[in-house]
């Protein structure tokens, strides 16, 4: 039994379930997207000699940034049909389910 299925059948508190899910090349994006978006800095100025100054974005640019990759990169993985249905797993957690039922 996979540990996705095994999961579903230990855990019977609230049933939540995914209806899509990202393809590799979408979860490689998230991934890249996680590691570039929250160190950004921003112009903030010059200092006494003319240089420029920056400074990190506060915590709520940060938030704001990452809502706003977040819904560019859904909207850009749907136009590229990255983004696959989940399959619809039974109501009983203890019903015997293979991924090829689960799939049909």
């Amino acid at each position: 039994m996979s540990n996705l299925l095994r999961s579903y059948k230990t855990w019977r508190g609230a049933q939540l379930q995914d209806l899509v899910v990202p393809d590799i090349r979408a979860r490689m994006a998230l991934d890249i997207a996680k590691h570039c978006s929250m160190m950004t800095a921003t112009e903030d100025g010059e200092d006494a000699a003319g240089r420029q100054k920056i400074r990190l974005l506060t915590p709520s640019e940060v938030a704001n940034r990452a809502v706003d990759i977040a819904n560019f990169m859904y909207e850009r993985f749907e136009s590229l049909e990255w983004l696959a249905e989940a399959p619809i797993l039974p109501d009983d957690p203890d019903a015997e389910v293979s991924i090829n039922d689960a799939l049909k």
